[in-house]
């Protein structure tokens, strides 16, 4: 959505054209579409003209000067920025990137002896490192920096330790993505009760757009997709209600609370359905099949009975 990010921030300085961040993220949207040089520098300088003193904006100026060799200026720029806050892991790593950087020029122009292209100097490889290696020691899990280590050291040809940094840098995006899922479902769970609690309120139309909103936000999440569900039962909107709980056992064929909810569907929509007895009763074994500890779906089959007895007689 690249494309949309530059529109939106081409508007945004249509509108307000002193708004220094807006011209800095026209600028890194450009960049990222791949952009003509002109055009990306013309955004930066212009965000540079209305904000000299931020540190973000001089920053990804700087990283973005690396990006396109012009070195000699980012490195002005990032000395700049260190002398202000020398403890900054980013600054530190963009200070790596540009030693980096500096070492492949170096190779580039070092000279041909036997066939054999010679690597750029050492001394800014090794600088690269100690910048890394400081920026670790303030961000000590930092799958990035563990990752440019290791591949460094790989380079070097100090293969344990790249070994090392390597691993503890998976391990690291692990436990991000741990984090990640956790912070997602504590979401997801604040959603869904925020939605009950309108559909509580007799708010129903309010309460499906928190859920058709969510579902923007979070499309595989059953827990959603069964709240929606159960708001077009309440709401006797009986078809809708089926395909919604039938995509949320799509997504996850172990929830029992489903097949439970969708057997009430079938239940308070008998006059629709002919084989309703069959369908409810079917997903109700299921609910119990999966989980037997469930009260709702031990209780709903016992009532099932108790409604087919006093239909069709004993």
């Amino acid at each position: 959505k690249i494309k949309e990010s530059i529109s939106f921030f081409e508007t945004s300085i249509l509108l307000q054209r002193s708004n220094s961040y807006s011209w800095c993220n026209l600028a890194i949207s450009r960049s990222l579409n791949k952009s003509s040089v002109y055009l990306i520098k013309q955004a930066y300088l212009r965000s540079l003209i209305l904000n000299r003193t931020d540190r973000s904006i001089r920053y990804n100026y700087a990283d973005y000067l690396i990006e396109i060799g012009q070195l000699s200026t980012a490195k002005d720029i990032l000395l700049e920025l260190f002398k202000e806050d020398e403890h900054n892991p980013l600054i530190l790593m963009s200070l790596s990137n540009l030693y980096l950087a500096y070492y492949y020029e170096e190779s580039i122009n070092a000279p041909v002896t036997n066939n054999k292209q010679h690597d750029g100097s050492l001394d800014s490889l090794q600088k690269s490192i100690e910048l890394l290696e400081t920026a670790l020691s303030l961000r000590t899990k930092s799958p990035i920096i563990l990752f440019k280590l290791g591949m460094i050291s790989l380079k070097l040809g100090r293969y344990v330790q790249a070994t090392t940094f390597l691993q503890q840098s998976i391990l690291s995006l692990n436990e991000k993505k741990k984090e990640t899922e956790q912070i997602e479902c504590r979401t997801i769970s604040i959603l869904c009760n925020f939605g009950i609690s309108l559909q509580c309120n007799n708010q129903f139309k309010e309460s499906e757009t928190v859920y058709l909103k969510s579902l923007a936000l979070f499309p595989k999440s059953h827990q959603i997709l069964n709240n929606l569900g159960n708001l077009y039962r309440q709401t006797q909107r009986y078809h809708r209600a089926i395909e919604v709980f039938e995509k949320s056992k799509t997504i996850n064929p172990h929830h029992p609370i489903v097949y439970n909810n969708l057997a009430l569907v079938y239940i308070a929509s008998r006059s629709l359905f002919p084989n309703w007895a069959e369908l409810a009763f079917l997903n109700l074994k299921l609910s119990i099949q999966i989980d037997p500890s469930l009260s709702c779906n031990v209780s709903n089959l016992i009532k099932l009975k108790l409604l087919l007895s006093k239909i069709y007689g004993s």
